[in-house]
């Protein structure tokens, strides 16, 4: 019994990722600096996570963290802190992470952990193929 289960396991990992959506990094980057630029840190840690979903870097986790931070996310920040500690511990930023740690969960303490980020809606031309997303080649027309 515990083979079929192993392989209805392994199926579903196959077709899930069979199914993962084809970013377009140029676009996301773009949709990182907009964001940031317009101070809409939800939106710029969306695209950063999706970024950090095309290949794994450091810096993007700690961004992502600094984002979730800015916009009061503090318990995704904590997430992304220990993630880069757990996956990156020699990374030069890891020791900053550490001590955010620190400062946001003091900040937990006290305050609570924050309100979560919101997921944006699908739109063309953001470099995001998402899940009922109809369009997304790297233009906004449909």
């Amino acid at each position: 019994m515990q083979t079929v289960g192993a392989v209805m396991l392994l199926a579903l990992f196959a077709s899930s990722a069979q199914a993962a959506p084809a970013h377009d990094k140029a676009g996301l980057q773009r949709e990182v600096a907009a964001a940031a630029a317009a101070r809409d840190w939800c939106r710029a840690l969306h695209y950063t996570e999706l970024l950090e979903t095309l290949g794994h870097e450091p810096r993007l986790v700690f961004n992502a963290a600094e984002l979730a931070r800015a916009a009061g996310d503090l318990a995704t920040a904590r997430s992304f802190y220990q993630a880069l500690i757990d996956r990156d511990p020699g990374y030069a930023k890891a020791p900053l992470a550490r001590q955010a740690i620190g400062e946001v969960d003091a900040h937990i303490d006290a305050n609570g952990p924050g309100a979560r980020c919101a997921v944006p809606p699908p739109r063309c031309g953001d470099g995001a193929v998402e899940v009922k997303e109809v369009c997304d080649d790297g233009n906004t027309e449909g």
